[in-house]
């Protein structure tokens, strides 16, 4: 019986790795099938990148093609470089399906923008108007404990989109607290000053004074339009104590010891009179006291 078990045991082990090569070699036809189909599929993309202000082409935009790859993740699938006529070519894409395309501009003059484009044919065709982008710039100072406002370099300013596609911009103050955020479509923004997590000592706060956002004065920017404006002050956190600043001593160190003898001593540090208490001595007082009360005590009731 022991024979024929092993036996059992080898016939069924040849055909267990029978059906796993099998399966490889499945899947590597598969494998080889799907990529021999993709080769054949390759897609392109091209187009036109003009000014919306002028209707101009537009040089050395940089076209970008992402390929979804998860949920929430995109990777580079291809790019290229618009030439003097503002046209661009892609080749070798195999998407398929919505992906996204953005346009990024040589400076902030354009606004970046990115589309959602669905790459259907093996020839994809995509012309895009660039907006002429608004910018905003301003002074920002700081409440200071003396009462004279002053620049904290560094300082965060920040623009976000209320409404309509998320954008979002920042800059940061220089030695001045000047500051300018190019590169904004057009559209309703809030303006914020300060990032606290950065600038501790202050709170942060919004274009017209205003602590909060719900109720912040926002800001509307038309098509190329340029705001010199838009100021802030920063204010001091009132939960932050000012540190406590040690007097200096008018006099000097003493001019020699000072001796406590229980009765009043000139201190030459400042000059004046104070009466100095032994407070060793005093308990050592009211120690006898009880002993001798006690001891009265004790008499009395013997």
């Amino acid at each position: 019986m022991p024979i024929t078990a092993y036996v059992c045991r080898r016939r069924w082990s040849k055909v267990i790795s029978a059906a796993i090569i099998a399966l490889l070699l499945a899947v590597t036809s598969l494998v080889t099938a799907s990529t021999a189909t993709a080769a054949e599929t390759s897609q392109t993309l091209s187009g036109t990148v003009t000014a919306s202000d002028t209707g101009d082409p537009l040089a050395g935009v940089e076209v970008r093609v992402y390929r979804w790859v998860a949920e929430a993740w995109q990777e580079l699938a291809g790019s290229a470089v618009t030439g003097p006529d503002g046209a661009y070519l892609i080749e070798d894409l195999a998407l398929g399906g919505f992906n996204d395309v953005e346009f990024v501009p040589p400076t902030q003059d354009y606004v970046r923008t990115r589309v959602d484009f669905p790459f259907a044919a093996e020839e994809n065709i995509l012309d895009q108007v660039l907006e002429r982008s608004a910018t905003i710039s301003g002074t920002v100072l700081a409440e200071t404990a003396d009462g004279a406002p002053s620049a904290i370099p560094g300082t965060r300013v920040s623009v976000e989109r209320e409404g309509g596609t998320y954008f979002r911009a920042g800059a940061e103050v220089d030695e001045n607290g000047d500051y300018t955020i190019s590169g904004i479509p057009s559209g309703t923004y809030l303006v914020k000053f300060n990032d606290p997590r950065t600038i501790t000592t202050h709170l942060a706060s919004y274009w017209g004074g205003s602590f909060d956002a719900d109720t912040a004065q926002l800001l509307t920017l038309s098509t190329g339009e340029t705001r010199s404006d838009i100021d802030g002050t920063l204010i001091l956190d009132s939960t932050i104590p000012a540190p406590v600043a040690t007097p200096a001593d008018p006099a000097g160190p003493p001019a020699g010891n000072v001796t406590a003898t229980g009765g009043t001593a000139t201190l030459a540090a400042t000059g004046g009179t104070a009466s100095l208490v032994v407070p060793a001595a005093a308990l050592m007082m009211l120690g006898l006291l009880l002993v001798a009360a006690r001891r009265r005590t004790a008499r009395a009731e013997a």
